[in-house]
């Protein structure tokens, strides 16, 4: 169990820690002034050599207590200038916030430019790929023209075909016309046979 001894001995090295050891200095202090104040002897020597002490020892801790306040000093000054730069910071922050929502802004409205200006390049390159109305007008005559010249000459060929088709049939009812004439023919010799071979 721990006693109350050790509870303060717990606290001060949690206080004190690895640092200058101020406490133990200040307890030394005070034993070397007691003892110095209690010197009964009157060896000047060793009186003046512990009055040495005692003053080194006074310095000591002044110039640690010195050191603790400019580090707090200083640690106060570094907290208020990242206190202050935190803040700027933030107000950067709220500027660049400000100023990205602005670039997405004109961001949007350049990318809808651009579209436009892409849509604007199909229709203009579609308007010069056809051409003006003077020109399509003289091609449709030229398209009039050729569709009557092949009118004509679809008339010709037709007419062509026409007598083709007479003389095919003519051709066609000639060449029926020798068959018969071939089968009867051949039927009469057929017959003449018969008539031969029943003579014997």
């Amino acid at each position: 169990m721990m006693t109350l001894s050790d509870e303060i001995v717990k606290r001060k090295l949690l206080v004190d820690g690895d640092g200058g050891g101020d406490d133990k200095r200040l307890v030394l202090l005070q034993k070397y002034v007691i003892d110095w104040c209690n010197e009964t002897s009157d060896n000047e020597t060793e009186s003046g050599m512990k009055y040495q002490k005692l003053l080194s020892l006074l310095c000591n801790i002044e110039y640690q207590a010195e050191k603790t306040w400019l580090v707090r000093e200083m640690a106060t000054r570094e907290q208020n200038r990242y206190e202050k730069l935190h803040q700027e910071i933030g107000e950067q922050i709220e500027v660049a916030k400000t100023h990205i929502e602005e670039c997405n802004l004109e961001l949007i409205k350049a990318k809808q430019i651009r579209k436009n200006k892409q849509e604007y390049d199909v229709w203009a390159k579609n308007v010069m790929e056809h051409p003006d109305r003077e020109q399509t007008t003289r091609e449709l005559e030229r398209e009039n023209e050729r569709r009557k010249d092949m009118a004509q000459t679809q008339a010709a060929l037709e007419l062509k075909l026409d007598q083709r088709k007479k003389q095919f049939a003519v051709l066609l009812t000639a060449i029926q016309d020798l068959q018969e004439e071939l089968e009867d023919e051949f039927m009469d010799k057929e017959n003449g046979e018969d008539i031969v071979i029943d003579a014997c």
